[in-house]
């Protein structure tokens, strides 16, 4: 993964800020020989177009739409955004990718969402979210995932803010034996 996203931010994000990263080497995320395959057990299935609230202003969905197809938007925005992602769905993710997007309070400059989505044949028993600041490992957060029912492969997961401008976010997934298949961070 490039970490470099291919598209910009969806009208109607608001303060919504797309954001890429370097990544480092990372194991195929495949079923490899031996291993098990999991479908992210902890990942709560939606339907299409289903709003989820993912924190008190933000809605996330996933759409058929396109490849990944995954919007994350406001209450009062959801409808105009939901029409831009049917019509104009973003480009599909690498094979064996992850990526991450951040809202960043302009006044404060802290974090206050983060999500991302993923794909890859054997899905993601777990997602992390490390707050590094000055070098130091200051915060870990398990990532909430969904995935859009009836389909495999991809999803999207979210998590609470609390990362500045300043701080390195280190995007962890975990395998079904606990192994990290990709690591991504973002500055």
């Amino acid at each position: 993964m490039t970490g470099v996203w291919r598209r910009a931010a969806a009208a109607g994000l608001g303060g919504l800020m797309l954001a890429g990263g370097t990544a480092a080497p990372a194991a195929a995320l495949g079923a490899a020989p031996g291993q098990r395959c999991v479908a992210a057990p902890e990942a709560v299935a939606v339907q299409p177009y289903q709003p989820v609230r993912i924190s008190e202003y933000w809605l996330m969905a996933l759409l058929p739409e396109g490849e990944q197809n995954v919007m994350v938007t406001t209450d009062a925005s959801f409808e105009e955004v939901l029409a831009h992602h049917r019509s104009t769905p973003p480009a599909g993710l690498a094979a064996d990718d992850t990526t991450a997007a951040f809202s960043f309070d302009l006044e404060t400059g802290v974090s206050t969402l983060h999500g991302g989505r993923w794909r890859t044949d054997c899905g993601p028993a777990r997602i992390t979210a490390e707050t590094m600041r000055d070098g130091r490992s200051v915060e870990v957060r398990d990532a909430e995932l969904l995935t859009l029912d009836g389909e495999r492969g991809w999803g999207a997961c979210y998590f609470d803010g609390g990362v500045t401008v300043h701080d390195r976010l280190v995007i962890t997934a975990y395998d079904a034996e606990g192994r990290v298949f990709d690591r991504d961070t973002w500055q």
